[in-house]
């Protein structure tokens, strides 16, 4: 024991150098294997972006991650093992995006990675405002049409929606689908994918299209026919009680037809849809689609229909008397005339409902002397309804003044009565006769 103890004593500085050798030698190999970098992609996802708001380019990936992890943990390492992000809350969106500057924030899945650095720390991001637009949908034919005659393009739908950054929907200049039309003569029948193109004609990208596709329909043949033909409005059902079609009017007025030329030949004019007026009572307007065969094609697959409805209008002659008015006490009044014929117009419900004993005709003689007189017949019209004339439109009214009544005769005494002599004479009352017949 003394000598083992003795051997240590003498040996203890060369042990003691070589326990810390190993020492650092275990550590430097422990630290080389959990420090390690990913150089894989880590997507950047965007974190509480404003509303109606969308970012004018994509954002960076996160290229590079150092980390220390167990040796265990660290050999399955990848892309799913992070989580990048940034947080837009507090960028303001502007119309062509001002760059601004966000920090990136990147975590671990697993607790077990302890995350050292990354690349990218900071990105530039830009927010721009959203805006939906319409576009028609313009349909581009290429390939060869020598000695054939090729149709209208009928697109359905006819207009697509574009939404994204408003600075890149106000870049489109037009949605175009582009379409090859063969030698052979086929019929097109196809599916088209959409373009926005700006005023260059390239595309202008990050911008989402409603629908993305329309479906297209050419006819192509040797001996195709063209014709453009009116637009002919097909009202079915009778309008309400009172009330009629006054006017019709449908832009366009005309469209193009395309077919075979016995087809095209035939058709003199293409009828709308049916349009049902019985339920309106005023002006309406519809988009309805035209009946035409399924062999034939149309260049305008719908029209405008205008139509005007209005009340029925007519005349209805009414009699009525003529009311004096003014008239004074004292003073007299006669018309050439009692009563005149009134014509009035309007909706024939108005005119119906006219209450003829109400209604009256009038000459105003307020302040008039005594005379003939010519004036004028003022009549109201009937409640709904327009005066047309009066008939007569004048009268002559006549004032006297009557004259006041004679002054009675003053009372006279009672006359005797005759006397009858014996002779059968009469006895008249005179003067008092004396002898010899004289007079006394």
């Amino acid at each position: 024991m003394r000598r083992a103890l003795f051997v240590l004593g003498r040996n203890w500085i060369p042990l003691l150098a070589a326990l810390v050798l190993a020492t650092m030698l275990y550590a430097g190999l422990v630290v080389a294997q959990d420090t390690r970098s990913f150089l894989g992609r880590v997507t950047i996802a965007p974190v509480k972006p404003p509303e109606d708001a969308t970012l004018l380019e994509p954002l960076p990936d996160v290229t590079l991650v150092r980390y220390r992890a167990p040796l265990d943990v660290a050999g399955r390492v990848s892309t799913d093992s992070f989580h990048a992000s940034v947080d837009l809350a507090g960028v303001v969106p502007e119309p062509g995006g001002t760059p601004t500057q966000v920090r990136v924030v990147l975590a671990a899945t697993d607790d077990r990675i302890d995350i050292i650095d990354w690349q990218p720390r900071v990105v530039m991001v830009r927010l721009d405002p959203v805006l939906t637009e319409s576009f028609p949908v313009i349909i581009n034919r290429s390939g060869s049409a020598d000695g054939l005659s090729i149709g209208p393009s009928q697109v359905q739908p006819g207009t697509v929606s574009v939404s994204g950054a408003s600075s890149r929907v106000l870049a489109i200049d037009r949605v175009e689908g582009r379409v090859t039309i063969d030698a052979s003569a086929i019929n097109v029948d196809v599916d088209v994918e959409l373009l926005p193109l700006d005023e260059r004609g390239a595309v202008v990208t990050q911008v989402e299209l409603q629908p993305e596709r329309v479906r297209v329909k050419i006819e192509v043949a040797r001996q195709l026919a063209n014709r453009t033909v009116p637009v002919v409005p097909a009202l079915i059902g009778v309008p309400p009680a009172g009330y009629r079609v006054h006017a019709v009017s449908v832009a366009p007025l005309a469209v193009l037809v395309s077919g075979e030329q016995p087809q095209i030949a035939a058709i003199a004019e293409v009828r709308t849809q049916p349009i049902d007026v019985t339920d309106h009572n005023g002006p309406f307007e519809a988009t309805v689609g035209l009946a035409i065969p399924d062999e034939v094609t149309v260049d305008t697959p719908a029209v405008l229909v205008s139509i005007d409805l209005r009340s029925d209008e007519g005349t209805r002659t009414f009699q009525a008397g003529i009311a004096v008015q003014g008239t004074e006490r004292d003073l007299q009044y006669s018309l050439s005339v009692s009563q005149v014929l009134v014509v009035a117009g309007g909706p024939l419900a108005a005119l119906d409902a006219v209450d003829v004993t109400a209604l009256t005709a009038a000459v105003d003689v307020r302040g008039l002397d005594p005379g003939a007189h010519d004036l004028a017949v003022s009549v109201r019209a009937p409640e709904g309804t327009r005066l047309v004339s009066v008939a007569p439109p004048r009268v002559t009214v006549t004032i006297v003044r009557p004259a006041p009544p004679p002054t009675p005769p003053p009372a006279v005494s009672p006359a005797p009565s005759p006397s009858t002599t014996p002779a059968g004479g009469t006895l008249w009352p005179g003067p008092a006769m004396g002898r010899g017949g004289r007079v006394a």
